[in-house]
């Protein structure tokens, strides 16, 4: 959905047309479920946290920016992300992976050179990566790897390469600088590449 048909539909919305969230849902549902099972690692939790998700946005929709450039799907996720964390307090389990990363050194310079030269992050870029991620045998054995990392570097991996966000808007949701943001970015496929040989090289 493009940034003109969310704020159209939020508009509508906040004017009291409240059968109109329901094209949100539809439209986000899937993607949404893809972030909350990355975060919690369970089908049954990431549904709940999808529910969740979706009535936290409907209370708090009038404090969403309708602004030129400014797409829902970044807020969506860091409303996600959040009460993923609040489950977490009232003793909802998240997946943490390994043990926390710390962040050092600096990552490439730019785009081109986190990505160039491997045919995976070709792949995790392609438009049908939702798709490849998390149905085709090839994005199930992605996924389980994926999983293996601590939650900080798939989370990242997932909504810079699956949803495509942005380096800005990535650090928007996470809640870190957007050179942060490339860090995680950076580690993540770094991890990925040495875990996943066959799927990063040739």
């Amino acid at each position: 959905m493009d940034q003109e048909r969310e704020h159209s539909i939020i508009r509508q919305v906040l004017a009291g047309d409240r059968e109109a969230f329901a094209l949100l849902v539809e439209a986000y549902q899937h993607p949404l479920f893809h972030m909350a099972y990355v975060l919690t690692g369970s089908a049954d939790q990431a549904e709940d946290l999808v529910q969740e998700t979706f009535v936290r946005m409907y209370d708090k929709l009038g404090t969403f920016r309708l602004e030129p450039g400014v797409r829902l799907t970044p807020w969506m996720f860091a409303i996600c992300r959040h009460a993923a964390f609040r489950q977490n307090k009232r003793g909802r389990r998240m997946v943490t992976g390994c043990a926390h990363l710390v962040e050092e050194g600096s990552p490439p310079e730019d785009d081109a050179s986190m990505t160039a030269g491997t045919a995976f992050e070709a792949r995790m870029a392609a438009s049908d990566g939702e798709e490849m991620l998390f149905r085709t045998e090839q994005g199930r054995t992605l996924a389980q790897h994926l999983m293996q990392l601590p939650l900080e570097l798939r989370e990242a991996l997932v909504l810079r390469f699956t949803e495509d966000l942005s380096f800005r808007e990535l650090a928007e949701v996470l809640g870190i600088s957007e050179q942060a943001a490339k860090m995680r970015v950076y580690r993540g496929l770094a991890r990925l590449r040495e875990t996943l040989p066959g799927h990063v090289r040739g």
